[in-house]
């Protein structure tokens, strides 16, 4: 792909050339034709722009060639590697094959405890989520709890609060009516004083 757009580019780049050149014929025509200072100076910047749209191009065609250099030498890496990696597969099934029962033993053991091993990896990281998740669930349920509790001593002091403000007005109801000499029952059983 990056070949097709090298090409592209390339007959892209011929084809400024091209137009470049039949511009630069057309322009040299008509200073022949008018020998105009404004003119000159017209096609000056004509000619200027066009050499800057072919160096562009070039650039473009310059990195599109070192992208493309870089991904053959990766992709040769890459296959350098996977090579490598055959082998040394190769290798170990050669080794395998020539284990005595007591290697195989031994191998069978390493097995099983690189299986016990992940097994308890796995096991600690679910235990380690589920602590978590309870630590979570009981800081909410805690502030839950808490602001349940806050709502609750709210209502009972703002119930304290009017409590308080009725008798208030109910000793201050009293105190005017002593100083109006009513006369009140003692409520504790006695005569009045």
């Amino acid at each position: 792909m990056t070949r097709q757009a090298q090409d592209d580019a390339a007959d892209q780049l011929e084809k400024v050339k091209s137009k470049h050149q039949q511009e630069l014929a057309q322009i040299r025509a008509e200073f022949a034709v008018r020998h105009s200072n404004s003119r000159v100076a017209e096609l000056q910047s004509k000619m200027a722009s066009l050499e800057i749209v072919i160096q562009k191009l070039r650039d473009k065609l310059a990195a599109k060639s070192g992208s493309s250099d870089a991904l053959a030498a990766a992709k040769a890496r890459e296959e350098n590697l996977k090579q490598q990696i055959e082998r040394l597969n190769e290798d170990l099934r050669k080794a395998k094959e020539e284990f005595t029962p007591e290697m195989r033993h031994f191998d069978a053991l390493q097995s099983k405890i690189a299986a016990m091993e992940l097994r308890f990896t796995q096991r600690e990281e679910d235990l380690n989520r589920i602590i978590n998740t309870a630590q979570i669930k009981s800081g909410m349920e805690k502030e839950e709890s808490d602001s349940r509790w806050r709502q609750i001593v709210n209502r009972k002091n703002q119930e304290i609060e009017r409590f308080r403000e009725e008798l208030d007005m109910i000793l201050e109801a009293l105190k005017e009516l002593k100083r109006q000499g009513v006369i009140l029952p003692n409520m504790t059983g006695g005569l009045p004083s």
